[in-house]
């Protein structure tokens, strides 16, 4: 996904450097230390346009118990920002968000964080 800002921080949480994602969503940091340990933290304005009813149902048949989501999809779903993933966040979703176009509270975004320790 292009537009992407990549936030570089080292393992003390000092911002190091950022990077935006091209058009084939690779970003690049140049200048690492090789052993040192880092974390990229990922943030973006963009229209967040990909929520639709078939996330919802999703949700539902996870409630139901008949799927099981990822760890990223949990924190997506939590739609509330409550810590829960619940019917609250499915009937969120639908009522409020797709009925009445309201924002989610927790946000448009879910990004993962990547850690990883820098080679030469």
């Amino acid at each position: 996904m292009p537009g992407i800002v990549a936030n570089l921080y080292n393992a003390n949480g000092v911002f190091v450097a950022s990077s935006i994602t091209n058009i084939e969503g690779i970003f690049a940091f140049s200048n690492l230390t090789a052993g040192e340990n880092y974390s990229v933290h990922f943030t973006t304005d963009l229209d967040p346009c990909g929520v639709n009813l078939a996330d919802a149902y999703l949700l539902l048949n996870y409630l139901n118990g008949k799927i099981e989501l990822t760890d990223l999809q949990l924190k997506a779903a939590d739609v509330n920002g409550d810590t829960q993933v619940n019917y609250a966040d499915f009937s969120f979703i639908v009522s409020q968000w797709y009925i009445h176009g309201e924002d989610f509270p927790a946000g448009e975004w879910v990004l993962p964080v990547w850690t990883f320790t820098a080679s030469g």
